[in-house]
């Protein structure tokens, strides 16, 4: 066990090593990494429906793939990473990986009418809703 603090947990770099690794020219330990995240969200309803918004900033329109299927709203996102040994990182706490995020619809949705789009940083859905019933699979374009 170690006295001194660390990053991420108790199983993992301390503080120490860390600051050796980068200043001292050691090579730097591999600090286990988060693959898999599920972006926030806020869920705003009016008259017509829902609008839902998603952060998921650094990322482009043809990276989400959306489906409905039945009752469920799925969002997902998968990324190469395109970073190569010659960049040399000494470093990274951080890189795009991929996530997925399931939400059941309202059972007055129409998913026929399901939009997207990102803009910013951030992924909008929305969800008109009215008496009509679901088609059980939907593939939906992010504009």
């Amino acid at each position: 066990m170690s006295l001194y603090p660390t990053i991420f947990g108790s199983n993992t770099l301390s503080l120490i090593d860390t600051f050796d690794s980068i200043f001292f020219n050691e090579s730097p330990r591999k600090i286990p990494s988060v693959t898999r995240v599920t972006p926030k969200a806020n869920i705003y309803k009016s008259d017509n429906g829902y609008s839902i918004e998603f952060a998921v900033p650094g990322f482009s329109r043809d990276d989400f793939e959306m489906t409905v299927d039945h009752d469920v709203l799925t969002i997902s996102m998968n990324v190469e990473d395109t970073q190569t040994e010659k960049e040399k990182i000494v470093r990274r706490e951080w890189s795009y990986t991929s996530f997925s995020r399931s939400m059941m619809l309202p059972e007055n949705a129409v998913t026929e009418q399901v939009s997207a789009k990102y803009e910013a940083g951030i992924l909008t859905v929305d969800v008109p809703v009215e008496g009509e019933k679901r088609k059980a699979r939907r593939v939906i374009n992010v504009e």
